[in-house]
């Protein structure tokens, strides 16, 4: 898939696609994407790096309202990957089930980070985006609606 963006910049997505499985009274083939090859980015910047490696715990939720499957605070970590630099792998632990939700982010500014995969259907659905602001003089960092702030090592 291939285009212009809203800013006239060209853009092309390749995508790894899934064909054949047979669904319903089974007579139906299906083809759904599955995964988007990515191109590596600029550097991260100074603001991203100083965040890479923090546990992040939420502050706005209360202990006894999250669920059991959780096993406690929700938290969030931030790291990069060398094969792909330039992004940001988000680990979440706040997933329905308690199993740990990762998500791969672009930075859209030193404060905001933005979705990176385009992959049309269920696989591209879900995703969050973070938002970082000053608040009390400290650091706070925002995943849908959950506000975190980085744990003290």
């Amino acid at each position: 898939m291939s285009g212009t963006d809203a800013n006239g910049q060209p853009y092309r997505y390749r995508y790894l696609m899934l064909r054949g499985p047979l669904f319903g009274a089974g007579y139906n083939e299906t083809t759904l994407p599955m995964g988007q090859q990515l191109l590596p980015l600029a550097p991260l910047s100074a603001a991203w790096q100083a965040r890479m490696g923090k546990t992040w715990t939420v502050t706005n939720e209360s202990p006894a309202t999250v669920p059991s499957t959780l096993n406690g605070t929700p938290y969030a970590t931030l790291s990069s990957l060398p094969e792909l630099p330039g992004y940001i792998l988000v680990r979440n632990s706040s997933y329905d089930d308690g199993s740990p939700e990762y998500q791969l982010l672009a930075p859209l500014t030193d404060d905001r980070a933005g979705m990176t995969v385009k992959i049309p259907a269920n696989v591209g659905r879900d995703l969050y985006e973070l938002h970082f602001t000053m608040v009390g003089g400290n650091e706070t960092l925002t995943i849908g609606s959950w506000v975190y702030e980085a744990s003290v090592t």
